[in-house]
């Protein structure tokens, strides 16, 4: 029987070390060692030639892998074995705790996107505005009128960026959760105007803002990230819950935030469109385009009055808007600026 043996591992011997000078297949070599157990086994010398054959099998391959593994080695890579719970859990926790990692990482970036995507649409926005000024006798248009029929900014500008009517399109930020428009414009550029003086309400001008009246155009906000309403508006193009046209009077709250209002409905200062505020929906920040055409991302509390005043000047009436509340003037309530920057 002994002989026997020696005689089936020569051969084995033999075969391995015709495969051993191309050895690329783990599954042949594992095939040859089984074809060598079961021979023993059906002998019954499996348990006395076990390691022999590990041992020839080692050999071999470092003969012809250039000692590719050790005898030791490749014995414990010829054991063959599931994995345990303990190690099942370990890589369990590990990918754990790698999505914990990644997910907000990747909840970043998608909100990064959304923010850039917005800063386009203003950028877009603020260069269709100037195009109609330039168009127009270098005099900005008007956010609503009592007298022009019911034409408000967007109508006015649409020709110059085809996008008014679009739901999701260029005057929604992609954040805003609504496919209405979702960007107001600067009251003291882009206001309410009722030449006519026809409306009792506060915050409306008798005339539209000439391009020369304003003194730094890179400075004075154009438009920016605007509040959404409470209710869907079924009168616009875009029907759904939408920004107002214009902010606030004299100008909207630098410092808080008005956000969690749930929309501008409901009075403000005493005035139904004094509620018409930025909406700080950027992680704390919110986009806004300029007078020259540029766009910029600023933090809540960054932007200054003198960021917005156009008609406006401290302890008075602003220039036009007859009949509205004065302009309050630094109080220490709000540091250096307004109390309409912490209303």
């Amino acid at each position: 029987m002994r002989k026997l043996y020696l005689s089936f591992l020569n051969v084995f011997e033999a075969e391995l070390c015709l495969t051993g000078s191309n050895f690329v297949s783990i599954g042949k070599l594992s095939f040859l060692i089984r074809e060598t157990k079961f021979f023993c086994r059906c002998f019954g010398l499996l348990a006395f030639v076990d390691k022999e054959i590990n041992i020839v099998i080692s050999a071999t391959i470092a003969i012809f892998r250039d000692d590719l593994f050790s005898a030791w080695e490749y014995e414990q890579f010829m054991r063959y074995r599931a994995f345990t719970l303990i190690e099942l859990l370990v890589v369990i926790a590990v990918i754990a705790i790698i999505a914990a990692i990644l997910f907000p990482v990747f909840a970043k970036a998608r909100e990064k996107a959304r923010q850039i995507s917005c800063l386009s649409n203003t950028r877009q926005l603020s260069m269709a505005i100037m195009q109609y000024v330039e168009d127009n006798d270098e005099t900005y248009p008007w956010s609503l009128s009592t007298a022009q029929g019911s034409f408000q900014w967007g109508d006015l500008v649409d020709p110059y960026i085809k996008g008014y009517s679009v739901p999701s399109g260029v005057f929604s930020c992609p954040d805003a959760s609504t496919p209405a428009q979702s960007y107001s414009t600067n009251s003291e550029v882009i206001g309410l105007l009722d030449i006519d003086s026809r409306s009792a309400r506060g915050g409306y001008y008798n005339s539209v803002v000439a391009l020369s009246q304003v003194n730094d155009t890179s400075d004075i906000v154009l438009l920016g990230d605007g509040l959404i309403g409470r209710d869907v508006d079924d009168f616009r193009l875009v029907p759904g819950r939408r920004a107002a046209d214009e902010f606030a009077y004299p100008h909207p709250a630098n410092n808080k935030d008005h956000t969690p209002d749930g929309g501008w409905e409901d009075a403000w200062l005493g005035y139904s469109d004094n509620d018409h505020q930025v909406s700080w929906r950027h992680t704390n920040g919110a986009n806004f385009g300029f007078c020259d055409g540029h766009s910029k991302f600023y933090l809540r509390g960054r932007l200054k009055d003198e960021n917005w005043d156009v008609r406006c000047h401290y302890g008075a009436v602003c220039d036009g808007a007859s009949g509205a509340l004065v302009y309050p003037p630094p109080d220490g309530s709000c540091g250096d600026q307004s109390p309409v920057d912490c209303q």
